[in-house]
């Protein structure tokens, strides 16, 4: 896992996270420091919640019967959240690699209708001047 991976995961606006990962390379090292530090803060946020959520859910088995308390009981729900946290990580970057593909598309179409733009003038500035040109 990488600070690129959390970074895809993290509960921030998508526009936002494009702008970290497309820049984060070329950020001055005190910039992926800061940006380190938060995506790594938040992560363990996001799966201590899940962590306490899956403890808790498992708390209210044991009362209800359910389940059993046994040894491995904290270990279950570490497991749990590790699983949910992977998932999710997983899926973020299939999501966000979707919606980088998806720019980088809009960019070259864009790109390509600039050329084109540029080719149909520059063609009819050359036929312009040779029209000017020929005798009448």
């Amino acid at each position: 896992m990488t600070i690129k991976d959390i970074i895809k995961v993290l509960p921030i606006e998508e526009k936002r996270k494009m702008q970290i990962l497309n820049t984060y390379d070329y950020m001055e090292v005190d910039e992926r420091v800061m940006i380190d530090r938060a995506a790594w803060s938040a992560f363990y946020e996001m799966y201590n919640g899940r962590l306490e959520d899956n403890l808790s859910e498992q708390t209210e088995k044991v009362k209800n019967g359910e389940e059993a308390i046994g040894d491995d009981f904290y270990t279950r729900a570490l497991k749990k959240a590790d699983q949910s946290m992977n998932g999710e990580l997983q899926e973020s970057a299939g999501k966000f690699d979707l919606a980088a593909a998806r720019v980088a598309m809009q960019q070259i179409v864009q790109e390509i209708r600039a050329s084109k733009a540029d080719k149909k003038a520059a063609y009819a500035a050359k036929m312009a001047a040779n029209n000017q040109a020929k005798p009448q």
